[in-house]
């Protein structure tokens, strides 16, 4: 099958045509549309004159309906004007080509010709496969008379050219179809998008029977869904092992847990939907594609952030600064001044935390061999690990086990139980529902209940005491028992005002050697400064430094020979004048010293206390004596403090050892105390 174009005028190139049909031919294009233009070498679409693709598409539709048909079309062209823009894109192109030096139009094709039924009937109906592509079969078809043949077939340029005698001859037997035909005949049956011009030529240029996809639909391009973009680095957690100021990398600690943010810092962008590109079907239909998805950026913006709407887009900004929480769930930001964690903490997904933030509150269980170090702590679930507070509060909603608490100038309290633990607030308070096994070391302790266990302090206050060791200057307890064969043990450290009386008299004694020394030297300074040359020597000195007086040369004679008699005299005053300074110095230290003593032995000495309202178990009650310079309890090691809490010495007396009554005891400042 040869591919040949049709004729490109109407004049001439049909003059062997019925007249009916030319009469027919040109009629039609006396009425091409305003925006056809007809020029020497062909037609031409005048964009500015093209009011829609709609009414290029009814053109196209009424021409080929009344069985014309274009010739060398410029199917790319017809598609795009078609198909592929809207009035605005068309105008575009138009000021496009004017601002390119070229006139505002395209070039459609070279003319428009009859397409007569006779030779509409050689082109066959396209199958629509499962993909919605048109199948095109093509093979020769034999023409049915020669008269028909010839004269579409010398309406073809180029036809004789393109052929040599043995295919002349076949052509003569052989429809010779044709590209502009073939479009105008798929139009009338529904194939209006799509078609390969490049495989039509290929197969009509074919002598093979051959079926081949003429036509391909489009197929829609989805659009892309709105989303965020996130516009602060540290706005996810970083789970590096923290790397130290000296280099050092520490494994137990991440790198960012908690991001931080300030205020106004713009945190997230809302991305906008961007639509997707409808497709065609082989009929021109339009394909719709999925509508994006949009997003509510506000949806994001929890408590601590506000939404912002600038010409740059959207954002989620920081409405303060604080710590940057995001929801599981809803994947909302929110910030507030105070770290909430809900994950728990543990050395695998957490590493140890050192908090910046000044209030911190955990949600899940911090597990054993894990440190929590930060302030104002409070812990939602149970906790094995350690927790070290610089000051504030540390609150245990649940229970404590196996870990330990620091909190050295702040307060702890457990509402639930304590066991096996360690809780030092040395200058500070501990508030204990139920302890079990714990050593507890605090200024001031409250404890509902406690069992086996060791505690310190200056107050003490304890509803039950079952086998505990307890110390402290005021003690009261609610009740005593044994527990597993231990004893309550009851501590109260009072001073050896033994000790202190010693101290006291060696520094007296020490206080009345500086004042001997101080009436020897003063006494010797005395007698040195009555004699006459001496007492000349500080007058006339005084006067000279001051300019009182100008001496003649016999007045400095006798001057210089008066410096000479006392020099020796000066010498031993200085030394003097040395001895009773470092004697003076010496005496104040001393005194000092005892007023340190008296002060102290005071402070151990006052306020000294204890009561039981109800002893029911075996119970021990004894004093335990202090030295002066001795360590604080609260300064021994662990094991030595346990220890000490639990056995008796020499350095104890016994006040009270039973299992039954009750007991009150006061201090009386003089080494004894009294029920």
């Amino acid at each position: 099958m040869a591919d040949t174009p049709a004729d490109a005028s109407t004049d001439g190139q049909h003059a062997d045509a019925p007249a009916a049909a030319q009469t027919s031919l040109r009629s039609e294009l006396t009425r091409l549309p305003m925006f056809v233009v007809r020029f020497d070498d062909g037609l031409y679409i005048a964009l500015p004159a093209l009011p829609s693709p709609a009414l290029l598409f009814d053109f196209v539709d009424q021409l080929f309906s009344a069985s014309l048909r274009f010739v060398d079309l410029d199917y790319a062209c017809l598609q795009k004007l078609l198909f592929e823009c809207d009035q605005a894109q068309i105008s575009k192109l138009a000021q496009a080509l004017q601002k390119a030096g070229q006139p505002p139009r395209l070039r459609l094709a070279s003319d428009i010709a009859e397409f007569p039924a006779d030779r509409q009937q050689y082109y066959r109906d396209a199958r629509i496969n499962d993909a919605g592509d048109a199948e095109y079969l093509f093979e020769p078809v034999l023409a049915e008379n020669e008269a028909e043949q010839a004269a579409h077939g010398a309406s073809i340029p180029g036809a004789a050219a393109a052929v040599d005698d043995r295919q002349a001859q076949n052509a003569a037997q052989h429809v010779i179809f044709n590209v502009d035909e073939l479009i105008a005949a798929m139009w009338r049956r529904e194939v209006r998008f799509g078609i390969d011009v490049a495989v039509v030529r290929e197969a009509l240029a074919s002598d093979q029977s051959q079926t081949a996809i003429i036509a391909r639909q489009r197929a829609s391009l989805p659009g892309q869904d709105a989303g965020v973009e996130e516009l602060v680095k540290s706005l996810h957690r970083d789970n590096t092992p923290k790397l130290l100021p000296d280099g050092r990398v520490d494994l137990f600690q991440f790198e960012n847990r908690f991001p931080q943010v300030e205020v106004n810092a713009r945190l997230l962008k809302k991305i906008p939907a961007q639509p997707g590109k409808p497709g065609r079907d082989i009929a021109g239909h339009e394909l719709a594609c999925e509508p994006p998805r949009d997003i509510d950026i506000a949806l994001l913006a929890g408590s601590g952030t506000k939404v912002e709407r600038t010409a740059e887009g959207e954002f989620v900004v920081a409405g303060m600064s604080g710590f940057l929480q995001i929801d599981s769930a809803t994947k909302a930001l929110s910030l507030s001044e105070k770290i909430i964690n809900r994950d728990g903490v543990s050395l695998r997904t957490t590493g140890n935390l050192t908090l910046s933030g000044d209030e911190y509150e955990e949600h899940g269980e911090v597990e054993e061999h894990t440190q929590v170090e930060g302030k104002h702590m409070t812990f939602m679930a149970n906790v094995f690990g350690n927790i070290v507070s610089h000051g504030g509060h540390v609150v245990f909603k649940k229970n404590l086990t196996t870990g330990s608490v620091k909190n050295p100038d702040g307060s702890i309290v457990i509402e639930g139980n304590a066991s096996r633990t360690t809780l030092e607030a040395l200058g500070g308070e501990i508030t204990v529902h139920y302890a079990e096994g714990c050593l507890i070391i605090g200024k001031k302790v409250t404890i509902g209940h406690a069992v086996g266990c060791e505690i310190l302090a200056d107050a003490l206050t304890i509803e039950t005491s079952e086998g505990s060791a307890l110390a402290g200057h005021r003690l009261t307890i609610g009740s005593t028992a044994a527990w597993r064969e231990m004893e309550t043990a009851i501590s109260l450290p009072v001073p050896d005002l033994s000790a202190f009386a010693s101290k006291l008299d060696e520094c007296k004694k020490k206080q009345d050697e500086c004042a001997q020394i101080l009436a020897m030297k003063t006494q010797e300074i005395g007698e040195l400064t009555s004699h006459q040359d001496v007492r000349n020597y500080a007058v006339l000195s005084a006067k000279l430094r001051a300019r009182e007086i100008t001496m003649t040369l016999e007045q400095d004679t006798n001057w210089q020979k008066l410096q000479d008699r006392v020099a020796p005299v000066l010498r031993q005053l200085k030394a003097l004048n040395a001895e009773l300074h470092n004697a003076r110095i010496a005496g104040e230290y001393v005194a000092q010293k005892i007023q340190d003593i008296t002060h102290k032995r005071q402070a151990m000495s006052v306020d000294i206390s204890c009561k039981v309202s109800a002893i029911t178990g075996e119970t021990i009650i004894r004093t335990l004596r202090i030295q002066p310079d001795a360590p604080t309890l609260q300064s021994l090691p662990q094991r030595e403090l346990r220890t000490r809490l639990r056995e008796s010495g020499a350095d104890s007396t016994i006040l009270y050892s039973g299992s039954d009554g009750d007991f009150e005891w006061i201090f009386s400042g003089n080494g004894e105390g009294g029920a």
